[in-house]
């Protein structure tokens, strides 16, 4: 479902995920602990912190990824 959506461009947590990726601050400025911080982040704190703006917090969580000291998947 959740692909079909995001393909289909119908998904509105990614659609906003794209067009805060492609401003100026990029989607994970003031995502809850991104922009080279030293906050500790998980899923959930990603969930909670992007909330109000709708955010796909799976698709923020990857763009956040490779500036990472450590991933841990679950």
């Amino acid at each position: 479902m959740c692909r079909f959506l995001v393909k289909s461009k119908q998904c509105e947590y990614y659609n906003n995920y794209q067009s805060l990726s492609n401003s100026k601050g990029g989607a994970n400025s003031g995502c809850g602990g991104g922009g080279g911080g030293s906050n500790i982040v998980d899923i959930e704190d990603l969930v909670k912190s992007n909330a109000r703006r709708k955010v796909c917090p799976y698709y923020l969580s990857r763009e956040l990824a490779p500036n990472a000291n450590l991933v841990r998947f679950p």
